[in-house]
Order: structure tokens, then sequence, then C-alpha cells
């Protein structure tokens, strides 16, 4: 209420309330209409809140101490504090205003704390004449907050001055105002960083208005994201980063600011008005350094527009903006060295027409950080903590003749919307030798021993003639990249070329090395368009390129050849270059004229056919890319021998069909790994490491076929692909019989699916359809269904026996709206757990399990229902089972706390003679009626 208290003198510690429990809570709470007055006192170590306010009250602190605290003054809900002269330190927050709260602190000691102060949600506060020292943070705002920042001392502290929207974080208000900070004569001094400022999705608005910023180790000012800043009248001297810097979606304002002697002045979107420069009227378009001039930065500030700097032989310090186009030329060794945590050279967004010719760039966080555009030539360089050329926004580079190596994280990262031509240049020994976000073009050059040699992620561009060669990853070409190589050679690398996709919505954290902020975006399904021609790509230690089934690669007249994997994915007919001619001969055998089957299937013309004779042969990987036809012998098996770590046959036409006929495939990593159209009729699988055959991409239509005793799987289906398999004997494999887990069309047929480790099959995709085979004495369920795809899926099972399994006939573990399971007329036996088990399905109309016209009997019970469950029993014949014939998972029926939350519909089903009871509970009775009836949890 309308109360006022005085606290004069206390000393509060965090007390015992009772023996062995500490009171956990906060020192002193004032709340309501109250005014709390608190002068010389010292709250120590509490819990909570030294001094809490909340609820419109309203606290004046004087004289006082708050120390070791959760935090020191705590201030919501539309409350307001009022701090004088006051110590605040080593509290994990000194002051927090939050949830409209306001606060005024002036003439205070707030040191040592976690977050000097933390000012959020709405918040508002004036902080005036303090010394704000040694915190984790000085003073931090986020979101909706507002603060004016005057005449104090901030010092010491990790950031100075912070502010930030913080995407995703919890939030106790929120209001339409936007963040903003004024920052008026205070000193921001050794800091680590004086002032951050990023907006993720919302404006920051900062002002600074005759501050000294000196001696911070980083940036004096970094902005990232779509913070504003107003800065006049400032004074940036000595610190160790960039005096401003600012990302391509930052805005700055200003004018007559002193900003000198820092790692580098300027970097980024920064107008050069912002920084006062002094005339020197150089009459000449000529400077010598250091004959003219003693340092390049004078230099250039001097030069006039489009003259030339000639920076003879020695070193120089680094960290030069440049805000004009200028020449700077190299004469003899002349070396750049910048600072670790800022650029060497940076030219500001707007400046054309850059010339840099002839040095030696090392030191600095990047060698050359480019928001303007120009050209570099003859230039080393190497050594910078971040990247040799970083370009943003809407820069235009022509790298020339240039060696970039050494750089911790990467040689040149294209970024922004900016465009890069490198001719002539060699990349080497970068984490990333080239990352391109944007559009590049690279000519006559040569990228080694990087750990990636290219990274093309969503970007543009091309490579023509060069030379990607002892990388860990030669190239890796993600998401909607349009990216081609032609006349290259991609070589002696871990991996040559690898082609991925972003198969679903992600979640991906990119990093904007700029001003060191970080952006969480939402990644949509993307996959790259590839072109790749006349290149050579050989030895490779394991793929030469290898390309994901849904990404799409042209070109051809490629030698791709003494890799691990010379291909894998959907490669055009003519892509690589057979290693022998090709004939017109429609007949081919092998061995026969060729050492390698290889060798015959280059030889052989599209829609030929091959006879493997009898016996045992070797292979490594072969890679199939037209459609033709290998045959192998009926009387005496043709046996493939292949190797454990790769697959035998891959399969990557793009045209026709590939048509495998009486063939063994025996070891290897996989039988057959499908990315075109393939037919296999009459082939055994056996020992392979993963499995028989992978449908990674494209179709497979599998007849008469055996899948036997393979370590893996018997058959995969992955990602859009179709399978159509009938007559096949799935027995005996360690893992799964059959794994489809596409989105395509799956039919499974007329086959025997027997005495599989794991699942007979596992389906969590797709349209599916299961009829008229045996699924038995399976490791586990005879079917498991659960999905994983975001899209419907569909499964039909029909007139299968699915018997004697070690789990369950069949189970539904999940699956989302819109989808439908119906189980029609099959035969359910002597499963070990259940015959059908249903749970946590939908509750939608769409999304219901039809179960209809089975026989299912002699399992440990019948039918079980699990959680949100909706399900449709019709005149199926439940009997003879070991416990219930039809069951909800819950009390009384089983020992469980779960609850059963979903609908039972059914009519006409016949039970007799379940063990211990034909329905659990009995208001599933309606289920053997001929009216039938509908159960739904009340």
């Amino acid at each position: 209420g309308e109360t006022t208290v005085t606290i004069s003198g206390l000393t509060l510690v965090r007390t015992q309330i009772r023996p062995g429990q500490e009171y956990d809570e906060n020192g002193i709470v004032v709340k309501g209409e109250a005014l709390l007055e608190v002068s010389n006192s010292v709250v120590f170590n509490q819990r909570g809140a030294g001094i809490a306010a909340a609820e419109g009250a309203h606290v004046a602190v004087r004289d006082s101490h708050l120390l070791q605290n959760d935090k020191g003054v705590s201030v919501r809900d539309e409350a307001f504090a009022e701090i004088y002269g006051s110590s605040i330190c080593g509290n994990k927050f000194g002051v927090i205003a939050s949830s409209f709260g306001q606060a005024v602190v002036e003439r205070s000691f707030i040191s040592n704390n976690e977050q000097g102060v933390l000012l959020k949600d709405c918040a508002v506060a004036t902080l005036r004449n303090n010394l704000v020292k040694n915190n984790g943070d000085g003073i931090v705002v986020w979101f909706s907050a507002r603060a004016h920042v005057e005449g104090n001392r901030i010092v010491g502290n990790g950031t100075g001055v912070g502010a930030s929207d913080k995407p995703y974080a919890f939030r106790l208000a929120q209001c339409d105002q936007t963040l903003k900070i004024t920052l008026e004569d205070n000193e921001i001094i050794s800091n680590e960083v004086g002032i951050h400022a990023i907006g993720f999705s919302s404006q920051i608005l900062l002002e600074l208005i005759g501050n000294e910023i000196t001696d911070n180790t980083g940036d004096a000012v970094s902005l990232g994201g779509l913070a504003r800043a107003k800065v006049r009248n400032n004074r940036i001297l000595n610190n160790g980063g960039s005096g401003i810097a600012a990302g391509p979606d930052s805005l700055v304002a200003g004018e007559t600011n002193e900003i000198s002697g820092n790692g580098c002045d300027l970097a980024g979107n920064v107008p050069p008005e912002v920084r006062s420069v002094q005339e020197f009227h150089v009459a000449q378009n000529e400077i010598h350094v250091p004959r003219d001039f003693p340092t390049l930065q004078s230099a250039v500030d001097a030069i006039p527009a489009g003259g030339t700097v000639y920076v003879h032989e020695g070193t120089y310090k680094g960290g030069i903006t440049i805000w004009k186009p200028v020449r700077l030329i190299g004469v003899g060794e002349a070396s750049l060295v910048g600072s670790a945590i800022a650029p060497v050279i940076s030219l500001l967004q707007g400046v054309d027409d850059v010339t840099i010719e002839g040095i030696t760039i090392s030191g600095g966080e990047h060698g050359v950080l480019a928001y303007g555009s120009g050209t570099i030539d003859r230039c080393r360089i190497v050594g910078n903590q971040i990247g040799g050329i970083t370009s943003q926004a809407d820069a235009k580079l022509q790298v020339d003749n240039c060696e970039i190596s050494a750089n911790l994280h990467h040689g040149v990262y294209v970024a922004g919307d900016s465009e890069v031509t490198l001719t002539n240049t060699a990349i080497s020994r970068n984490e990333t030798g080239l990352i391109v976000g944007s559009s590049v073009s690279i000519v006559d050059g040569s990228i080694t021993r990087n750990n990636v040699g290219i990274e093309v992620i969503n970007g543009i561009g091309s490579g023509r003639d060069i030379i990607v060669q002892n990388n860990v990853t030669g190239v890796r070409i993600r998401g909607s990249a349009n990216f081609g190589l032609v006349a290259c050679q991609v070589m002696r690398n871990n991996d040559g070329v690898i082609i991925k996709g972003y198969p679903e919505v992600t979640q991906v954290q990119q990093g904007v090395t700029v001003t060191g902020e970080y952006v969480e975006t939402i990644q949509t399904p993307s996959y790259p368009v590839v072109e790749i021609s006349d290149t050579v790509v050989t030895e490779n230690a394991r793929w030469g390129i290898r390309a994901a089934s849904k990404s799409t690669v042209e070109g051809r007249g490629n030698t791709v050849t003494d890799n691990g994997v010379d291909l894998e994915g959907p490669f055009p007919p003519g892509f690589r270059e057979g290693l022998v001619p090709q004939t017109e001969s429609m007949v081919l055998t092998f061995p026969g004229s060729y050492a390698t089957l290889q060798d015959a299937i280059d030889a052989a013309p599209p829609g030929g056919r091959i006879l493997v004779a009898p016996g045992k042969h070797e292979v490594k990987t072969v890679i199939i890319t037209k459609p033709l036809t290998i045959e192998g012998s009926i009387q005496t098996p043709s046996v493939f021998i292949g190797q454990e770590e790769k697959p035998m046959f891959i399969v990557s036409n793009t045209e026709g069909q590939v048509r495998l006929v009486d063939l063994v495939f025996r070891g290897g990593k996989y039988g057959v790994l499908n990315f075109g159209s393939v037919a296999i009729d009459g082939c055994k699988f056996q020992n392979c490491l993963k499995g028989g055959v992978l449908v990674q991409g494209g179709e497979a239509t599998v007849r008469k076929c055996g899948f036997i005793e393979n370590n893996g799987n018997g058959v995969m289906v992955w990602g859009e692909a179709a399978l159509k398999m009938e007559d096949s004997c799935i027995e005996g494999n360690g893992a799964l019989g059959i794994y489809l887990h596409s989105d395509g069309q799956s039919t499974v047929s007329s086959s025997f699916i027997s005495n599989n480790g794991g699942h007979g099959i596992f389906i969590t995709a797709g349209k599916v359809s299961l009829a008229g085979n045996h699924i038995e004495r399976n490791g586990k369920s005879g079917i498991f269904i659960k999905q994983f795809s975001p899209y419907s899926m569909t499964v039909s099972v029909h007139d299968n026996t699915i018997q004697h399994n070690d789990a369950n006939g069949c189970t539904i573990d999940s699956f989302d709206d819109g989808s439908a399971i119906t189980i029609n007329e099959n035969t359910i036996a002597g499963n070990v757990g259940s015959g059908i088990v249903v749970k946590h399905s939908s509750l939608a109309a769409a999304g219901v399990v039809r179960i209809k016209q089975n026989s299912i009997f002699e399992n440990g019970d019948g039918v079980v229902l699990h959680g949100r469950t909706l399900t449709e029993l019709t005149a199926n014949r439940i009997f003879n089972n070991d416990r219930f014939g039809v069951a909800l998972y819950r009390t009384p029926c089983f020992e469980t706390n779960d609850q059963f939350t979903g609908i039972v519909r059914g009519t006409r089903n016949l039970f007799e003679g379940n063990a211990l009871a034909d329905v659990c509970p009995d208001l599933l009775d309606f289920l053997g009626t001929e009216a039938g009836g509908e159960y739904q949890t009340p």
C-alpha cells in the first residue's frame, strides 16, 4: 500500500530460517505503492536480489553496499529505483531493470559483477557519473529498453556497452519502443570491446556524443545487423581493433570525430566523413612513403583522388582505411603488418577504383576487408587471423597474380552481394581456400593444401583451368549453389568434389566475420546445380565426385579415374570419358578382351549387353552412366567380389535403364548403389557390409532376387526414390530386412522376409504397398512404421502372413495428420509381443489406422492401442491370444502411468479364446457387435 519505510545502518546477509535450510529468495522486497529508502546499509550474499522492487514500487538506495548477490538491485513491473553513491560489486547482475522498470543510477561504483547493468524488456534507465569497472560486461541493453548514459567512466570490462535484440530469448514484456542508447561525455577505456551493438531482427539506435573511447583491446565501436549509430564530437583513439566497424546492414552517420591510431580506423559500411582528416593540400598525384609521409595512412589521406602512393621497401603498420580512389604500389619488398583484431587494409563501402599492387599483407584479422571495389595485383596475403581477403556488400574485386596462404580461417571469402574474379592466384594452407557465398570467377590458379579447397554455399560462379590439389576436400558445393568447373584438375585430395544439398528445413547458425556477429537463419530444402566439363578428377583417396541424389549435375568429357570411388550420384551420359574407346558391338564379354569390368562398361554402346563369364571376379567400384545390360551365367554363378568399404556397382544413369541379370554380389559396402533407373533380376546379394541394394535416387525394380546374410540391411530406399520388388527373399541380414525411408512409391509383393536381426520391414516415409509377403521370425517387429518425413505417408498392408516375430507383428509407432495406414486381410500370428500395436498417431480424421478382415491369433496380445490413436477395427478374427484380444494401454489392462487419449471405432469383430479377456476395458465390448460403436476418452 501507500507505505514509506526507511532502513539505515542495516547489515543483511543470507540467514538460516531453520537448521539446514537457507533462505533462497531476495534480501529486501518492495511492491505496490510502497516507498523504500535504504541508506548506509549492506545487503550481502542473497540468492535472489539484494533489493527487489516490483509492481509500481519506488526504492531509493543511498550510500549502501550490495555485494555478492545474484542481483544487486532488481527493478521490474513499472517499479522505479534511484541509486546514489553506492557500491554494487561481485553480483551476477549489479543492477537489472526489466518489464517497464525504471532506474536512475548516479555516482555509484559498479564493479566485478558478471554484468554491471542489464536493461531489457521495455525498461528505461539513466546512468550518470558512475564508475563501471572490471565487470564481465559493463552496461548491457536488450530488446526494447532505453538508456541515457552520461559522464561515466566505463573501464576494464569485457564489453563496455553492449546492445542486442537477442532473438529466441525469453521475454518478460514487449512494447513497440525501439532499443536506444544515448552515450554522452563518457570515458570508455581499456575494455575488451568499447561498444558493441547488433540488431538481429529489429533496429538498434545509438547516439554517441563527446565520448572518449580509447585503449580498448578490440573495436572501439562495433555494429552488426540492423544497428544504427550517430557519432559526433567523439575521440576514438588507440584501440586495438577498429575505431568504427559496421556490417553491411548497419548504418553510421556523423562528423567531427577524431579517429586515429586504432588497429584500423574505419571498417565496413562506414562513411568516411565520420572521421575528421587533416587536409595537407598535396599538389602532386604521386607520393612516396616514407620519403614524403611517415605513415601510409597519412599518405592515403593526403593524396588527391586517383593518385598513386609508392610504398618503398620496409615494414609498415597496417590498419589502413582507404576511403577514396587511390593506387598503393609496392616498391621492393614492402610489407604491411596489422593487428590481429583489425583488418590490415579496409576498403570502405562506396569507394571504387582502388589498386593495391606488390605489397605483402599480413598479421591482421583480415588481410583485405573490402566493402569497396578495386584490383589487388601481385600481393602476398599471408598469416592473417581470420581471412586473407573478405569481400562484403556490393564490392567488386579483381585479384591477379597473388599468393594467399596460411590464413587461419579462409583465403578468400566472397560474401553479401560482392563479386570477385581471381586470375593466376595461388591459394594454399588456409582452413578453407575459397568460400563462395555470392559470385566468383577463378581462372588459371591453384588451390592447394587447405582443409577445404573451394566451399560454395548458395553462391554462384565457375573455375576454369585451375588446379585443386592436396586438400582434405577439394571442392564442396552446398545448398542452392550454381557452380561450374571447366578444364580443371582435381587431384590427390581426400575427397575430390562433394555436392550436397540441404534436404530438410533446418536451423543454421551463420557467422558474419566483419563484426563477429552471429545470425540464426532458417534453411529451407535446396540442392545445387553443378556443371563439370573437360576436367580431370584423379587420385582422390575417397571420392572423385560424390553428388546428392536430388542435385543436378551436368557436363561431359571428364576424366574421372583412380579415385577411391570415382563417381557416386546422378550423372548424365557422356559425363565421364570412358577409359577405353566405345565400340559398336552390342554384345561384349567379360573378362574376354577387357581387363576390368569398368573397361567393358566403358566400351559398350548405350543399350549394349555384357555377358559375364562364370566364376569369381574381383571388382573395384564400377560406374554405370548409360543404359545397358550386365548378365551372368545361370548354370554356374557369375560372382563379383567387392571391397569392404566401397560399393560394387554405382548406377548413375539419367537416361534409359540399366539391367542386372543373374549376378551374385558378395562383399563390398553395397552390392548396388542406385541413383538412376535399374532393373535387378535373378541376382543374389550376400555378405555386403552396409546392405545389398541402396536405392538413393531414381527407381529400382527387383525381381526374383535374394538378399542373404548381409552384415547390415537387405534393401534400403532413401530420398524420393522408388522401389518395386516382387518374388524375392530377404533373409538373415544383420539389421533390417527392408528399410523404406523414401517419400516416393515403394511396392513389395510376394516376397519372403525372415530371420533378419532387426525389423523385417521398417517404414518411415512415402507411399508403401505390402502385399502377399511372408514376414516372419525377425529379431524385432515384422513391420515397424515410424514417420520421419515431413510429408504425409500412406501404407497399405494387404494379404501378408506376419508371424513368429520376436517383438510385434506390426508396430505403428507414429504418423502425422494427413497420413493413413490400412492393415487388411492379413494373417498375424504367433508374434512374441502383440499382433498389432498402434500408438501416438494423429487424432485428425485423415490420420486413421484401419484394421480390417485380419486373422490375429496366438500372439502375446491381439491389438494394443496407445496414446493419441484413431483406430478402426472391422470384421477381424481375433482369437487365442495369450493375454487380451484388443486392449488400451492404460490401467487396469496394463501396469502403467500412460493414458489412452484417442478414439476407437469398430464393428463385427469375432473374438474367442483370448486368455485374459477379449477386450480391455469392457467399454470396448461394442467391437464385437453388429451395430458397433465408438469409444473416446472422456
